[in-house]
C-alpha cells in the first residue's frame, strides 16, 4: 500500500492539471508520501513543486494537525534567497498557526514580519494578506500585527506599488475585522486609499471597508 501510493503520487504530481485532490489524499494516506511532498517544495521541476505546496496547502487549510510536526519544514523556507520558497513559508505557517499549542509561532514573529523588509514586492503583499488569519488564529498578537501594519509606510519605502501594498493590509484588517482596536486609525488608513491613482483594486477596497460597520 505505501509503495502503490508514493507510486500514484509520483505519477500524479508530475501532471500539468494534477487533480489537487488526489494528490492530496494520497499525501494524507502515508507518512512515506507526506516526507516525498514536503522534499518538493524545493524541487526545481516546477510543476512537481507547484503541485506538491498546492497539495500541502489544501491539507494545511483543512487538517493543519497533520503537518503540524513539520513546522521546522516550512519555516526554514523563510530563509531562502528563492521567492517562491518564502511565500510557501509565509501562507503554511499561517495556517498552522491554527493549531499551534506550541507557541512556535511566537518564537520566530519578529523574523516572520522581518520579511517586510524585503526586496521583493510579492514577498510584502502576501505576508500582509497573511497576516489577517494570524490575528484571527492568534488573538494575543492581533494588536501587534495591527500596530505593525498600521505603520506599514516604515518597511515599504523602497517599494514601487506601496497602495497595491497597502491594499493587502486592509484585507488583512478586513479578516481580523472583529479584534481590531485602532479602528478609527483604520479607517483613516482606508480614507488614504480612496484616492489611490495606482491601485484601483485598493480604492474598491477602501471603499467597501468604510461602508461595512466596524466589528
Amino acid at each position: 500500500m505505501e509503495r502503490k501510493s508514493l507510486g500514484d503520487f509520483q505519477h500524479e504530481v508530475c501532471k500539468k492539471q494534477a487533480s489537487v485532490a488526489s494528490l492530496a489524499e494520497l499525501i494524507l494516506s502515508h507518512e512515506t508520501v507526506l516526507a516525498a511532498a514536503l522534499e518538493n517544495l524545493t524541487e526545481k521541476n516546477e510543476t512537481i513543486r507547484y503541485n506538491s505546496y498546492r497539495a500541502l496547502k489544501s491539507i494545511t487549510a483543512s487538517k493543519p494537525a497533520i503537518p503540524y510536526p513539520y513546522w521546522d519544514v516550512f519555516e526554514s523556507q523563510l530563509e531562502s534567497d528563492n521567492t517562491y520558497h518564502i511565500l510557501v513559508g509565509i501562507h503554511i505557517l499561517a495556517d498552522l498557526a491554527g493549531v499551534d499549542t506550541e507557541a512556535r509561532f511566537e518564537k520566530i514573529f519578529k523574523r516572520y514580519y522581518g520579511l517586510l523588509n524585503h526586496r521583493s514586492m510579492v514577498v510584502v503583499n502576501h505576508l500582509c494578506l497573511a497576516s489577517g488569519r494570524i490575528m484571527r488564529y492568534k488573538p494575543a498578537l492581533s494588536g501587534r500585527i495591527e500596530d505593525i501594519l498600521l505603520n506599514i509606510d516604515r518597511y515599504i519605502v523602497r517599494q514601487k506599488h506601496k497602495d497595491l501594498i497597502k491594499g493587502a493590509v486592509l484585507e488583512a484588517f478586513t479578516e481580523a475585522k472583529t479584534l481590531l482596536r485602532r479602528k478609527k486609525e483604520i479607517r483613516e488608513f482606508a480614507m488614504g486609499l480612496l484616492q489611490s491613482s495606482e491601485s484601483p483594486k485598493s480604492r474598491k477596497l477602501a471603499k467597501k471597508y468604510l461602508e461595512e460597520p466596524d466589528g
